[in-house]
């Protein structure tokens, strides 16, 4: 069953709420201050959505292509749940990304700073229903992700 387009606007707007939760209660995580990005859908058949989320985006193309590179890196390595496990700085492959639960494709955001986008990313799919806390603790087990476990509990 792939993510509608009405799911991912109400995904969108608890994402734009997470990123506003983060940007206040997460200053010690966000050194230059980033205040937005690209949340990014792939459904896995051919059908991708994306949208520009926050302020002071200062680089639209760049967290683009990073989100779908996110997305990318899952669908290269299908046993994982996070690109966190595919984590290759030196290569570009990021965290922030994930493997969707009930629904085919996969989520990802890329804007602040790396584990900033998958806390806020959690934090929007646990509160759509898309996501339950078992699923949000196995991905924070793969990545140890300090902003989650301090902001959103």
């Amino acid at each position: 069953m792939v993510l509608s387009i009405d799911d991912f606007n109400h995904l969108s707007l608890l994402m734009q709420s997470a990123i506003l939760e983060f940007i206040a209660k997460g200053k010690k995580f966000n050194p230059n201050n980033k205040t937005g990005g690209c949340l990014a859908y792939d459904d896995n058949n051919g059908g991708t959505n994306f949208k520009f989320l926050g302020s002071n985006i200062d680089d639209e193309k760049k967290y683009y292509e990073t989100a779908f590179c996110k997305i990318q890196q899952l669908k290269d390595n299908p046993g994982h749940i996070s690109s966190f496990q595919s984590r290759n700085p030196d290569n570009g492959f990021w965290g922030g990304g994930v493997m969707l639960v009930g629904k085919d494709g996969y989520m990802s955001f890329s804007g602040l700073p790396e584990l900033g986008d998958e806390a806020c990313l959690l934090k929007a799919l646990l509160n759509a229903k898309h996501y339950r806390k078992e699923n949000v603790k196995a991905i924070l087990a793969l990545s140890n992700n300090p902003i989650y476990t301090q902001i959103f509990r």
